[in-house]
């Protein structure tokens, strides 16, 4: 619940509440092993640190993410692992490690997903957020 209501917060722009709940949620999952949501919310979070610019705390969230996701073996978690850590290199303009990130999961997801994904987070990128606005 604490996980669904982080992103719907999220999602409103409430960064700081959105971030409360998914730490709340981060230490009930760790507390009792439940790892599948862990990643869940390692990758949420690794995406608010993007949009917030915390591009070091991103990235801490999903390489821990990764590692977890390899621990289990989850493909699909890997590969969206992945594609995070490079849509967070492309927004810090590390081109050729945003490639090289989507790349990897290649064999974890169909290589389709991934260049989607690399191109959705060059075209989010691109978008001006209402937050960014000027009056």
């Amino acid at each position: 619940m604490l996980l669904n209501l982080g992103q719907a917060v999220f999602a409103r722009g409430d960064y700081i509440q959105a971030m409360a709940y998914s730490q709340q949620a981060l230490q009930l999952c760790r507390q009792i092993g439940y790892r599948y949501a862990l990643t869940t919310l390692l990758i949420n979070l690794g995406g608010m640190a993007t949009e917030q610019k915390d591009y070091a705390q991103a990235e801490a969230y999903l390489q821990e993410a990764l590692e977890i996701a390899r621990q289990m073996e989850n493909r699909n978690r890997i590969g969206v692992s992945l594609v995070n850590l490079g849509a967070a290199a492309m927004e810090q303009g590390i081109y050729a490690q945003a490639e090289a990130y989507p790349a990897r999961s290649a064999g974890n997801r169909p290589p389709d997903w991934a260049a989607l994904a690399l191109m959705w987070s060059a075209s989010h990128k691109r978008q001006p957020r209402p937050q960014d606005a000027t009056l």
